[in-house]
């Protein structure tokens, strides 16, 4: 069955093929055409038609993030071809100039989502980075990629890498997945401090509540306060919150400076974490390719053949990314 469903797929490249050979013939030739007219090649909002237009056809829902990345990338070699044609420079240098000189401007007024709930360091990466705007939460970071995808957000704001425990898993593999750019970056420290409403005081505290990673990463803290029981929670936003509604003078929360001013709380005990010097690096993703205004670094994702001695261990960290 394997080989019948492989041969299937040999006949059907064979078909993509000679399509595809018979598209950049006219791509061609379109190149020529522009290049007597002074046109330029690349059209942006056509390049959007078409892609529109092919996903409007998808059978599946399921189909069309692949569907997508697939058409913007033929159309990126077709614009490659066209530049060839007109220019005869290198094609990949001409590629990136291109996309340099059409990156698109930011929105004013963005719809921008991150994981997890108000006053999580997403928010704060999201606050902190647009200052305003309409901003969202979703359950995971694959939604949140997703509803920048579909055009249900402007942007996406996730974390990248931590200094202390280093790269966020999966978050790069969904970058790729979705076919998304970064367009910044923000940094943020996890200032995770002991909050508690307005008038409360440390002696007075009987209760701490926090996420359970919050409490994990704060065992110093309550080592020296035995006589404080930990509560865990599973939502870090809604234990905030929590703490906020009751009023209480003896319970607290570990969270965030943001997050705690955000509730009206009152910082009690400063950076109760065990590595108060943690820092966070988000990036912002977008759907289109951008250049934010002071940008100097760029991110890339490449992949090389499967060969020995193609990618060496002493020439990069990661064979995907710089």
């Amino acid at each position: 069955m394997l080989k019948e469903y492989r041969e299937e797929i040999r006949e059907l490249d064979e078909k993509i093929l000679e399509q595809i050979e018979r598209r950049l013939e006219i791509a061609r030739t379109i190149a020529e055409y522009k290049m007597d007219r002074d046109i330029p090649v690349t059209d942006a909002a056509q390049e959007e038609n078409v892609i529109d237009h092919v996903v409007s056809l998808a059978k599946r829902e399921d189909d069309v993030p692949y569907i997508r990345r697939f058409w913007r990338m033929m159309l990126e070699n077709s614009r490659a071809v066209q530049h060839k044609v007109v220019t005869g420079d290198n094609i990949t240098g001409l590629w990136l100039r291109e996309m340099i000189r059409s990156a698109a401007k930011r929105k004013e007024n963005p719809r921008v989502v991150y994981k997890g709930g108000e006053g999580s360091y997403g928010h704060e990466a999201a606050a902190a980075y647009f200052g305003t705007g309409g901003f969202g939460g979703c359950s995971t970071y694959e939604k949140v990629c997703r509803a920048v995808k579909n055009g249900d957000a402007d942007y996406a704001v996730l974390p990248l890498e931590s200094n202390t425990a280093g790269a966020m898993p999966g978050v790069r593999e969904l970058i790729n997945k979705y076919g998304l750019y970064i367009a910044g970056e923000q940094n943020v420290r996890l200032d995770d401090c002991l909050a508690a409403p307005k008038g409360a005081k440390l002696e007075d505290i009987t209760e701490i509540h926090a996420h359970e990673q919050v409490l994990a990463r704060s065992s110093a803290f309550l080592e020296d306060h035995p006589e404080i029981k930990a509560v865990p929670s599973l939502s870090s936003s809604k234990c905030v919150k929590k703490i906020a509604e009751e009023n209480s003078p003896h319970k607290a929360v570990i969270t965030s400076g943001f997050a705690a001013e955000l509730n009206g709380l009152e910082v009690i005990a400063p950076y109760v974490s065990d590595n108060p010097g943690s820092c966070t690096r988000f990036v912002i993703l977008t759907d289109k390719f951008e250049i934010s205004p002071g940008g100097d670094k760029v991110s890339m994702a490449f992949t090389v053949r499967h060969r020995a001695g193609r990618f060496s261990a002493s020439s990069a960290s990661s064979p995907t990314t710089t």
